[in-house]
């Protein structure tokens, strides 16, 4: 099964976007990569493995910019990932460090890309294990960039000048989001039928066995934990290409999500 959530939600995953900046030396990053068992068990808020995301952003005079424990290839016993990603450094002395005090990545004005973690090239079975540099042909597209040169991004809107009257719901329209109907049917009947008006996905798991098409000018929102689940046949073989979801936009080209 796929899963496809409405609302974000990172659990091991933490993004940092925005994007965001540090400027004080309080806001060095203490990454929890790599914690022992033993440290853990002493300390349920930090994770055996975890992974961070560093996008679009800066440091500026923080010393160290991040630090991280020791890095292993060892799969479920170190850090399962870092990547850094067009992050500006001033004042910085040492880009990422590991608690021994080893310099893991040198601190320079910008850090195009940066990663450490699985490397899968081909097959699942082809598994490498970087520990610091650039991962394949690395480039950023230009038509995912804004004006600044970082990924384009917009607020999702929160509709809080929407009066109550311009919602409707999934399960108005016959959606069980119980994680075991089908409600192909009646997902893509509350598509079209919330044209004009706010799709208010209610929390639950929406069971997919094809795809489903998103007409120009919906308007959707998740409630927390909402999410749309591919299962079936149709999802089932990797060799094809099967989409959970088609966007459409004028002249009806269809685009992947």
């Amino acid at each position: 099964m796929f899963f496809l959530p409405i609302w974000r939600c990172f659990g091991k995953l933490q993004v940092l976007s925005t994007p965001k900046t540090y400027r004080k030396p309080s806001e060095t990053l203490l990454i929890p990569l790599g914690i022992t068992d033993r440290e853990c068990n002493a300390n349920s808020l930090f994770p055996t493995v975890g992974s961070v995301s560093i996008l679009d952003s800066s440091f500026t005079s923080v010393g160290t910019a991040v630090i991280v424990n020791p890095i292993t290839a060892t799969p479920g016993k170190g850090s399962t990932g870092i990547a850094l990603e067009n992050v500006a450094l001033s004042g910085v002395s040492v880009a990422v460090a590991d608690t021994t005090g080893a310099t893991l990545l040198a601190s320079s004005a910008l850090i195009d890309e940066w990663a450490v973690g699985p490397v899968y090239e081909g097959a699942t079975s082809a598994r490498t294990f970087s520990k610091g540099g650039k991962i394949g042909n690395y480039r950023r597209h230009s038509t995912l960039l804004d004006a600044q040169g970082n990924y384009f991004e917009r607020a999702k809107p929160q509709y809080e000048d929407q009066a109550t009257s311009a919602f409707v719901h999934t399960k108005d329209f016959g959606c069980a989001g119980d994680g075991s109907t089908d409600d192909t049917a009646a997902f893509q009947t509350a598509l079209y039928a919330s044209l004009g008006k706010i799709l208010f996905v209610d929390a639950g798991s929406y069971i997919l066995t094809s795809t489903i098409t998103i007409p120009s000018g919906a308007k959707i929102v998740g409630e927390t934990w909402s999410q749309l689940v591919a299962s079936g046949s149709y999802f089932s073989d990797a060799r094809y290409v099967t989409y959970q979801c088609l966007l459409y936009r004028l002249g009806n080209s269809a685009l992947p999500y």
